[in-house]
């Protein structure tokens, strides 16, 4: 018994299934493991004129784990940076947002593994971007693509804002101040 909970301390998740060859592998050797993954980057809280006109980055942070290394893709293969590619979608579905405009355009050539635990996605300015509220979006990973995880990792969500959120309307008649503040953003 004192044996047992010293190793359902190892686990960390405070749990005995009576198998004493899981509590080896998943608490002592490392094969499971509470991997997670962080999106940030210039695109995150975006509005989305500055996507239209501008576009910016993701970047993708593991936490304890790494992605696989180079082969004919920036990550694995060219089939598997892809998959990250492809992962990163939106909760909506309009045909002006992210999955039809942005997510359905790029490929694996838009990714970059700047790091071990880093890879970045060069989002380009995208003319055909236009939303009509707040799209929520989060990246699902594939497990292929990391050196520890056994299953598929989601990050947090986050938000590209429609213009009609970020934009303040001030009444001045000699100047057009909403199309100015947009342009203050973008620059």
């Amino acid at each position: 018994m004192s044996v047992a909970l010293i190793l359902t301390r190892g686990l960390g998740n405070g749990s005995f299934d009576g198998d004493a060859s899981s509590i080896v592998t998943q608490g002592f050797l490392g094969g499971s493991v509470s991997v997670s993954i962080t999106a940030g980057g210039t695109i995150v809280g975006m509005l989305e004129a500055v996507v239209v006109s501008a576009g910016g980055t993701l970047t993708l942070t593991l936490v304890d784990d790494t992605w696989i290394a180079a082969g004919t893709g920036p990550i694995g293969t060219i089939a598997q940076s892809d998959a990250i590619v492809d992962g990163i979608t939106s909760i909506q579905s309009e045909a002006g947002g992210w999955n039809a405009q942005i997510r359905d355009v790029l490929d694996y050539t838009d990714l970059a593994r700047t790091s071990n635990t880093v890879a970045t996605l060069t989002v380009p300015a995208t003319a055909g971007y236009s939303i009509t509220e707040n799209e929520t979006i989060t990246a699902t990973v594939p497990a292929a693509v990391l050196t520890t995880a056994d299953t598929d990792i989601d990050s947090n969500s986050f938000q590209v804002k429609a213009d009609a959120e970020g934009i303040t309307t001030i009444r001045n008649p000699s100047r057009d101040i909403v199309t100015n503040v947009v342009t203050e953003v973008v620059h």
